[in-house]
């Protein structure tokens, strides 16, 4: 098997990696390899989160998967999330993400710039659910790199979106 996964280990079968494991790859290009190299491999990898994310939003499987997430409404988030949380909500035929300071409000990429903004505009009126991942950062060094970004205006859907935001605040990537 290869150190990026693209082999199953017991069978010469190809497969797509998950996620993880492009993320992974990633890391380690970054690390070892030059810088050009490294981002390629990034905006790559944030392209195909985008196109998952359509993909996934058009699957009906995935849709009721979506629906035995736990959502809640903003005063329960101000109660239950923490800071530095991955937070999102589900618009229609995609889901918006932000990182939640722990005091009811939310860092996003929104409108075309990274805002700071109340807890109740970044829901729109939807229910909002916590996303598990992990993260290489503490809370306030999440909050400090999501900071480092206020006003940022080079968002693009495929390469620099909400969901790349917010995954690169908690991981670096």
């Amino acid at each position: 098997m290869n150190p990026f996964g693209f082999d199953d280990l017991f069978t010469d079968k190809k497969r797509i990696p998950t996620k993880k494991e492009r993320r992974d790859a990633e890391r380690f290009i970054k690390e070892w390899l030059p810088d050009p190299l490294g981002d390629v491999v990034e905006k790559l990898n944030n392209f195909q989160d985008s196109v998952e994310n359509v993909q996934d939003a058009l699957d009906p499987v995935k849709l009721l998967e979506r629906k035995a997430i736990h959502e809640v409404d903003t005063d329960e988030a101000k109660a239950t999330f923490q800071k530095g949380d991955h937070i999102g909500v589900w618009r229609g035929l995609y889901s918006h993400h932000g990182i939640y300071d722990g005091l009811g409000f939310v860092y996003e990429y929104d409108d075309f710039y990274v805002r700071y903004a109340p807890i109740e505009e970044f829901a729109d009126g939807s229910k909002i659910y916590r996303i598990n991942d992990s993260a290489s950062y503490t809370p306030d060094e999440i909050i400090e790199r999501a900071m480092s970004r206020m006003g940022e205006e080079e968002y693009n859907l495929l390469f620099n979106n909400c969901e790349s935001f917010a995954v690169w605040c908690r991981n670096g990537t």
